[in-house]
């Protein structure tokens, strides 16, 4: 089975922190996502760097992905205020 990975974007979001991974793991065979906590699939990186997010959080189950990528920057504020629920209880404790 094709593993899998969900990069996490919040306007703001450190680009490199976000964008290298994807590359890596796309290389790698990866199925990777990238995944907006907003309301909208357009997400800004801290640098201007526009991105068209391959869905909503609200769409999807995190719990199915062998890997959840959180990127920087002033972004990760806005992961914080996040639907909780949504994530892993590991994930959870570390963003108290």
């Amino acid at each position: 089975m094709k593993k899998t990975a969900i990069i996490l974007l919040a306007d703001e979001f450190e680009e490199i922190e976000a964008i290298t991974p994807y590359d890596l793991l796309n290389e790698a065979g990866v199925e990777t996502k990238l995944i907006s906590v907003s309301d909208e699939t357009n997400v800004t990186g801290t640098n201007g760097l526009k991105v068209i997010a391959d869905g909503l959080l609200k769409e999807i189950d995190t719990k199915k992905a062998d890997c959840l990528i959180i990127p920087g920057g002033a972004g990760y504020q806005i992961l914080k205020k996040a639907e909780r629920s949504r994530f892993d209880p590991i994930f959870c404790q570390a963003t108290r």
